[in-house]
């Protein structure tokens, strides 16, 4: 549609003025600033004028920027050549396109508002235009009349007044408040205490020092509560205060044998002695059980919730289960020791191939004829022999003596040894690299694949005999009908947990044939005819190898030496 404009009028740098701005500047000239073009409207007495600034080296003014402006103030009624003269000379001098209406004039217009919480409130200002102008006590009565007292920002207010076009501005702002912290634990006491043996210089290990058992006495302090900080109230525009979150009490975490000091509501002290754990978000005390002979027929089996100290041993086909660590001084035989903690022998084990021991940490003087499941780490100063062990990270026998004979020894990490098998051949068999509850996890998957497969070759079978009595045209009975629908319905679910175990089953031995750490170490010799395994990688010992490191080297099993 035509608006009476010229097409002349558009937004481009001229292309003669663009090319002297180019060479200028690859001649080494300075750019000069770029700059538009503005427009302004100016309303007087005698009319109303429309001036158009020409642009530096940017864009001319062009007819909607100018409409936009006019609609903006309301001017409907212009002289559309007047505009156009105005655009095509864009010499900032003004230019009359409409005669003065006194009774359209409009005066400077304030509008507040705030947001929802009452934390900022805004202005929109509507310029005069022909009447009174906005002032900065017209904006002062605005913000009154809200209630609005507090955050008002004065060079908003000056922004406002000088503003020549619409415009919306924070006006006000309240302070947030600052929530508060939630109280904190501090334990008075390591709450994951860890066996650390000292090998000492004859070869022996310290078995006295372990300080596997934290004792404590009746009032000792386990735990400090650091109260909660209530946190700092904020205020909003109409200057009301604004309550903060307060930070959340928590309580002091009481167990077995523990109460709430009377002197300082904010400790946890012990209302015995004993030992000192941490379990279940709890402190407990359990009274250490000592028990000064034998476990034997006069004792019977023990089983306690706590840490047990026996200094006599333990009799064959005597059980000792505790909750936390285990202390024996005697000589065990083949008995069963079950601990959540640590177990330490003072002596050693002769387990006659029916003693086991299961627990976080295992430290022995000798180990014989028995099963050792750690979690963690077995030690063994003198020797082991005719065992089968397993553990999570390591297995050491570094004493004077530091044998290992026979049997089967699997860690996840590490095993260390003066000696590893025996000149006539004893089976031995080490192995690093794979968490022994992986390889415990794969034997039990394999098991199962092979019974789930067994029951779905029983279940085809079945399936293909009523196939094929089906195609001989027998006919069969309702029961039977629904005992085949219930093979079908089991044969899917047998393939289904076929498939299931058989993932999981290649999950893990994509575990172990990606197992690149571990190392097995003799610091005196390995004997021939031990089986040395890292990973997937083994090999038989052929003949004597003295100081030796079996390690992985680019994915296969490499020598060096052991110190």
């Amino acid at each position: 549609m035509d608006n009476g404009f010229s097409d002349d009028h558009h937004n481009d740098t001229p292309i003669p003025e663009m090319i002297d701005r180019i060479e200028n500047v690859l001649e080494g000239g300075k750019a000069e600033p770029v700059q538009d073009g503005k427009v302004r409207v100016q309303v007087r007495n005698d009319g109303i004028f429309l001036i158009v600034t020409p642009p530096q080296g940017g864009k001319k003014v062009d007819f909607l920027t100018v409409k936009m402006l006019l609609d903006s103030k309301g001017i409907v009624d212009y002289d559309l050549q007047k505009i156009n003269e105005a655009l095509e000379n864009q010499n900032g001098e003004p230019v009359l396109i409409a005669e003065r209406r006194p009774e359209l004039d409009r005066d400077g217009e304030v509008t507040i508002t705030t947001n929802d919480s009452g934390m900022v409130a805004y202005i929109e200002v509507r310029p005069a235009l022909g009447g009174k102008p906005i002032t900065r006590q017209m904006i002062e009565e605005a913000l009154q009349a809200k209630g609005i007292t507090y955050g008002i920002k004065q060079e908003a207010i000056e922004q406002a007044v000088a503003a020549k076009t619409p415009v919306s501005l924070v006006i006000a702002e309240g302070r947030p408040p600052v929530d508060g912290t939630d109280a904190t634990i501090v334990f008075k006491f390591n709450i994951n205490p860890e066996a650390t043996p000292v090998e000492l210089a004859d070869g022996t290990v310290d078995y006295r020092n372990l300080d596997l058992i934290q004792n404590v006495k009746a009032g000792d302090i386990l735990a400090e509560r650091i109260p909660a900080v209530p946190g700092l109230p904020g205020i909003n525009v109409y200057g009301r205060t604004i309550k903060p979150k307060g930070g959340k009490n928590v309580r002091l975490p009481r167990g077995t044998n523990t109460e709430i000091s009377e002197e300082d509501e904010n400790l946890l002290i012990a209302k015995e002695a004993g030992q000192a754990v941490y379990k279940d978000n709890k402190v407990h005390v359990f009274p250490v059980c000592t028990i000064n002979q034998d476990v034997d027929f006069q004792t019977g089996n023990i089983d306690f919730v706590g840490s047990v100290v026996i200094n006599g041993g333990i009799r064959s086909g005597f059980s000792v289960h505790a909750s936390g660590n285990v202390e024996i001084r005697g000589p065990v035989e083949a008995a069963t020791i079950i601990a959540d903690g640590d177990v330490v022998l003072h002596r050693g084990m002769q387990g006659a191939n029916t003693g086991q021991i299961v627990a976080k940490s295992v430290t022995a003087k000798f180990l014989e004829h028995c099963k050792v499941v750690a979690r963690e780490d077995i030690i063994v100063s003198d020797a082991i022999m005719y065992c089968d062990l397993e553990a999570g990270r390591s297995i050491k026998t570094l004493g004077k003596i530091g044998r290992l004979v026979g049997g089967v020894a699997l860690a996840g990490e590490e095993i260390q040894a003066r000696s590893i098998g025996t000149k006539l051949g004893m089976k031995t068999e080490v192995s690093v690299g794979v968490n022994p509850e992986i390889r415990r996890e794969l034997s039990n998957l394999s098991e199962q694949l092979t019974q789930k497969q067994r029951q779905l070759k029983m279940v085809s079978n079945g399936l293909t005999r009523f196939k094929m009595e089906l195609q001989a045209g027998k006919t069969f009975t309702p029961e039977e009908h629904q005992r085949i629908q219930k093979l079908i319905e089991a044969h899917q679910l047998l393939k289904d947990e076929v498939a299931t175990i058989e993932q999981k089953k290649a999950d893990l031995e994509a575990v172990v044939a990606n197992s690149k750490r571990g190392r097995i170490v003799a610091y005196d010799r390995v004997y021939p005819g031990v089986k040395v395994s890292i990973g997937k990688d083994s090999l038989v010992v052929p003949d004597e190898i003295q100081n030796v490191c079996f390690y992985l080297r680019d994915n296969e099993l490499a020598q060096g030496s052991a110190v």
